[in-house]
């Protein structure tokens, strides 16, 4: 997955605007306007998990995108981050409020930390 997350004009000398775009599925959509003057940076939160393809019509600038991939385990990997360790039993000592301990034995052979 790739998450799109901004797209900035680079330099220009031009009064110009670029019409982004991007194609998915085979459809071209627009996704915003840069311009020199009033939107030179826009930000994004868009995310695809798909192929794309990003384009613009600005032809005296270039436009940069910036985002971040995202790699995703898969269902079918038999990976369940959620039961790691859970029938495994604590040994926690019980302590009075004297600070001596109520007499139960503990599994193994830790010392419990104050």
């Amino acid at each position: 997955m790739l998450h799109l997350s901004q797209a900035a004009l680079g330099e220009s000398k031009k009064s110009d605007n670029a019409l982004m775009n991007v194609k998915i599925y085979d459809q071209k959509l627009a996704i915003g306007t840069l311009s020199v003057d009033k939107n030179p940076h826009i930000q994004f939160d868009l995310v695809f998990d798909k192929e794309f393809k990003l384009s613009h019509t600005s032809k005296t600038t270039s436009v940069f995108f910036t985002g971040y991939k995202v790699e995703q385990p898969f269902e079918e990997d038999g990976m369940d981050l959620d039961s790691e360790d859970e029938d495994e039993e604590l040994n926690v000592p019980v302590v009075k409020e004297n600070g001596k301990s109520d007499g139960e034995k503990q599994k193994s052979q830790e010392k419990a930390v104050p």
